[in-house]
């Protein structure tokens, strides 16, 4: 299986707080978070060591980890699942699935990389 870095933590806090740490372990909690979605990617993309992508496939991907890293990151912020309240007053719901927000991107290509090899 390839494991793919599709982001870093860098990446991923500069895209979730526009780069800078509003506490302390900001950074350290966006590089492990980041980790774990490359991880869980790569995971659910279970492509063959000889599969290739070209780079629409992994600018693609990159785009998607970064809003499975987004939502990840707020998840810390909302550990009962209640990530804040629409105009009407009804709360905003952290997604149940948390590759969710990447799931049409990681199956097209989970199909994408094995065709054609055997």
């Amino acid at each position: 299986m390839i494991l793919l870095e599709l982001i870093s933590g860098e990446t991923l806090l500069a895209y979730v707080a526009g780069g800078t740490a509003t506490t302390p372990d900001d950074a350290a909690w966006a590089d492990t978070v980041a980790i774990a979605v490359n991880a869980a990617v790569s995971h659910e993309l279970a492509l063959p060591e000889d599969a290739l992508l070209d780079d629409a496939a992994i600018y693609d991907l990159e785009v998607a980890a970064l809003a499975i890293g987004a939502e990840r990151m707020k998840r810390r912020e909302a550990p009962f699942g209640i990530a804040g309240f629409d105009v009407s007053g009804g709360a905003i719901r952290i997604s149940g699935d948390d590759l969710a927000a990447g799931r049409v991107a990681i199956t097209r290509y989970a199909t994408y990389g094995t065709v054609g090899i055997g």
